[in-house]
C-alpha cells in the first residue's frame, strides 16, 4: 500500500480504501467459534471500532507519510469519524464515507428477528457510533453518505446465521437521497447545500 500511496501522490491520484484491521478481525472469528458465540448478532465484536481504529490511523499515516489524498470508504465507527477529522485538521487531503445502514441501524439491530438483514462489512457499531457518524456528516468530518452499493435479495439476506455466513449488502438500492433528506436534513439540521 505505501508503493501504492507513492504512486498515487506522484501522480495526483486518490486512494480509495476500505480499511479493517485483518490481524484483529480473524483473531475475534476464532475466539468467538472457540468461545461458542458465533452467532451473526456478535459481529460488532469480529468487525469492531478498535479494527477501524488501528487500520484508519496506520492508512492516514502511511498516506500522510508520501502526500497522498485519501477515500475512506464505509467508516462505521466513531474511531474513525476522529481518525479522519485529526487528520484533516494536519492538512491530509483525506476524506470520509459512510453508509446508510450505519447511520440508521447499529449492533442492537443483529438482535432484532431476522437481525441479519441490516448487516453489512464492516458490521453495524454501536449507538455512540451512530451519534459520531451523525456528527460528522452534518457538521463535517465525513464527505459523503454514499457506498458502492451491493443490493441482495431478501433470501439470501436470512440464510446466514452466523458471524462467518452472514451476507453483507442491503435489500434494494438507490435510498442514500432519501435518507440524508429525512434524517440529515430533516432531522438533524443539515444544510440542504451539505
Amino acid at each position: 500500500i505505501w508503493e501504492i500511496f507513492q504512486i498515487l501522490a506522484a501522480n495526483k491520484g486518490l486512494g480509495v480504501i476500505h480499511s479493517e484491521d485483518n490481524d484483529i478481525v480473524m483473531h475475534m472469528y476464532g475466539k468467538l467459534i472457540r468461545e461458542g458465540r458465533a452467532g451473526f448478532e456478535n459481529m460488532a465484536e469480529v468487525h469492531n471500532t478498535l479494527s477501524e481504529d488501528v487500520s484508519f490511523r496506520r492508512v492516514i499515516r502511511l498516506a500522510e507519510k508520501v502526500g497522498a489524498a485519501l477515500y475512506m470508504m464505509h467508516v462505521s465507527a466513531a474511531t474513525g469519524v476522529s481518525a479522519i477529522q485529526e487528520a484533516r485538521r494536519r492538512g491530509v487531503p483525506i476524506y470520509g464515507e459512510s453508509l446508510h445502514q450505519y447511520m440508521l441501524y447499529s449492533s442492537e439491530d443483529y438482535k432484532r428477528p431476522n437481525g441479519q438483514i441490516y448487516h453489512t462489512y464492516p458490521s453495524l457499531k454501536f449507538p455512540e457510533d451512530q451519534l459520531a457518524l451523525w456528527s460528522g456528516l452534518v457538521k463535517g468530518g465525513l464527505a459523503t453518505l454514499a457506498t458502492d452499493e451491493y443490493p441482495t435479495t431478501l433470501e439470501k439476506k436470512l440464510r446466514g446465521k452466523n458471524i462467518d455466513n452472514v451476507t453483507g449488502g442491503n435489500v434494494g438500492a438507490e435510498a442514500r437521497m432519501g435518507i440524508a433528506w429525512s434524517e440529515g436534513v430533516v432531522k438533524r439540521g443539515m444544510t440542504l447545500e451539505r
